[in-house]
């Protein structure tokens, strides 16, 4: 091929590129671009190792915590919805077995017919949807009850949302993202939930984030009790570390609970 003529379809680089010399300008160039891009390399590996080393801290506190009221953790899926899962699969097995009005005597009229559908759902994530809607209806009501535990609400972006000026308003723009699912659950449900069924609900967490691990939500005259034995009580674990996406819950349920261990196996506590 004469030099200058163009190159066929398959044929060879010209000599010219794959022999030319980079200038010492160019070298020192392209080695600060290696150095730079392998220190950002070394950072994220070490950002990574630190988040695998609190989660696992974290996990292993929460996990002594339960050991000591005979609890454990079951492991609920990373899906925007975690919360209520971890509420479902509690609630779910006592209203299917007809329970529901042993353990929560007390309970909301409107929300114990809603919940009590359920025994002829067989979709879990179904049941989270009614749990929504449900609890979006309750904090509807009683909107001066929820309306200081909403104010400043941020997304997980960090964004502000239910900016109204209008309390009642703020109340309906919250509620219609419960009801959606572009909301994760937290405080405002938590308290819903304990408000709806007159029951206590014990918050687990590692104790660096709540005094002695544990806050307990609910009715003045439902059982303190936090182990096994405690019949009218919901449990659920705080993680603040478990996922890089954000904050997460598990149900807690007794330690000899048959359904099987709740760990992620992608984390371990050793």
């Amino acid at each position: 091929m004469e030099p200058g003529s163009p190159a066929g379809a398959g044929a060879e680089a010209p000599a010219f590129y794959s022999e030319r010399k980079l200038s010492r300008k160019q070298l020192k160039k392209l080695a600060k671009a290696e150095r730079e891009y392998e220190e950002e390399r070394r950072k994220e590996l070490e950002a990574a190792q630190a988040v695998d080393t609190a989660q696992k801290r974290e996990l292993a506190r929460i996990e002594s915590i339960l050991r000591t009221h005979a609890l454990r953790m079951e492991y609920v899926e990373p899906d925007g919805h975690c919360l209520f899962r971890a509420l479902v699969r509690q609630l779910r097995p006592l209203i299917q077995s007809g329970l529901f009005d042993t353990y929560f005597p007390a309970a909301d009229t409107e929300t114990r017919s809603a919940l009590l559908t359920w025994s002829t759902i067989p979709d879990e994530m179904e049941a989270v949807w009614l749990l929504r809607k449900t609890l979006a209806s309750f904090i509807r009501r009683r909107g001066t009850e929820f309306f200081p535990f909403i104010v400043g609400e941020l997304d997980p972006q960090g964004t502000l949302l239910d900016a109204s000026d209008d309390p009642a308003e703020r109340v309906a723009q919250y509620c219609a993202r419960l009801e959606d699912g572009t909301l994760w659950g937290g405080q405002p449900e938590l308290q819903a939930v304990a408000l709806a069924l007159r029951c206590r609900v014990f918050v687990f967490a590692d104790p660096e984030i709540l005094p002695n691990g544990m806050l307990v939500m609910g009715a003045d005259d439902a059982s303190t009790d936090t182990g096994a034995e405690s019949v009218t009580a919901l449990r659920v674990s705080f993680h603040k570390q478990f996922f890089s996406l954000g904050e997460h819950y598990h149900a807690v349920v007794p330690a000899d609970d048959s359904r099987g261990d709740a760990r992620d196996p992608r984390i371990s506590a050793s």
